[in-house]
């Protein structure tokens, strides 16, 4: 958790941040960063001891001390945790959907790509034909062909 709130400093101060000093945006930073579980985890370490006499009990007791690494509030963390994931959250979803209409775009243009590929190799051989006369069931391929390709296309738009 220290070493994300050190790197947290670093980017601010090498973006000029206004707030670059600011302890709370430092945590902020690194919470922002990808490290929310780290910050939230690694926030209190409890260290239990037993002083006095090893040998004699009868002296001994435990000390607690109790040490907080980060500058936000405990009510402050959790609702920046919070209101962080949620937002990563909705981001995921967006990106899943921009995800899934690039991919239709893709599909589309994968067919619209073949449809030019055929339409490119039709245009060749009639190009090698010039000389003879179209018979009347091809200029019905053609035809229907063509207006195959026009739809594809209004479709895409």
């Amino acid at each position: 958790m220290v070493m994300a709130h050190e790197l947290s400093h670093i980017l601010l101060h090498s973006i000029y941040h206004r707030e670059k000093s600011n302890e709370i945006y430092t945590d902020l930073t690194a919470m922002l960063l990808g490290f929310g579980f780290v910050v939230r985890m690694g926030r209190k370490t409890t260290k239990v001891s037993i002083t006095g006499d090893k040998y004699d009990y009868r002296i001994s007791h435990k000390l607690t001390e109790t040490a907080t690494y980060g500058y936000l509030t405990d009510d402050n963390l959790i609702f920046a945790f919070n209101y962080i994931y949620d937002e990563y959250e909705k981001q995921k979803n967006t990106q899943k959907k921009v995800l899934k209409t690039a991919n239709k775009i893709k599909e589309m243009m994968d067919r619209t790509l073949k449809l030019f590929n055929y339409f490119d190799t039709f245009i060749e051989y009639l190009d090698g034909k010039m000389n003879t006369s179209i018979p009347q069931n091809d200029a019905k391929s053609i035809c229907a062909f063509m207006h195959m390709v026009m739809e594809m296309l209004e479709r895409r738009y």
